[in-house]
């Protein structure tokens, strides 16, 4: 068994552009700092649909790091049969993060039509303006 090199962790969601942790993660592979990558599941890994993940992940082969997963252990199938469990999950991960847009939107929208003020609360001047404050 090997020894945790570092935690990679994004509080951003959607494509790998706006992944601060990500990019961190694809760099210091490059630069060969360790030697697997180790996600939960895919989507945890990416959500950028087929394309874009098998990208990554053939990045990861040619900087000689390896990936796996946690928790669904025939992802790491070897061979041309991988390509196709991780064309088809990441086609699903891809498709959960337009579902989870669309049902965010949707919500928002019943709440906005029902009255309710959306945003961040705002404070009066009077008590901006209090001494002390």
């Amino acid at each position: 068994m090997g020894t945790l090199y570092k935690v990679f962790q994004d509080d951003e969601s959607g494509k790998s552009s706006k992944r601060r942790g990500f990019k961190e993660l694809m760099l210091e592979a490059y630069q060969k700092r360790f030697g697997l990558v180790l996600f939960w599941k895919l989507d945890r890994f990416s959500r950028e649909g087929t394309l874009a993940t098998l990208e990554q992940l053939k990045k990861l082969d040619d900087y000689k790091a390896g990936s796996k997963s946690y928790s669904k252990p025939w992802f790491d199938t070897p061979g041309p049969f991988r390509d196709v469990v991780i064309s088809l999950v990441s086609t699903l991960a891809a498709q959960d993060l337009v579902k989870i847009s669309e049902n965010t939107k949707l919500a928002l929208a019943r709440k906005k039509a029902a009255g309710v003020k959306l945003g961040a609360p705002t404070k009066s001047a009077a008590i901006i303006e209090q001494p002390g404050r």
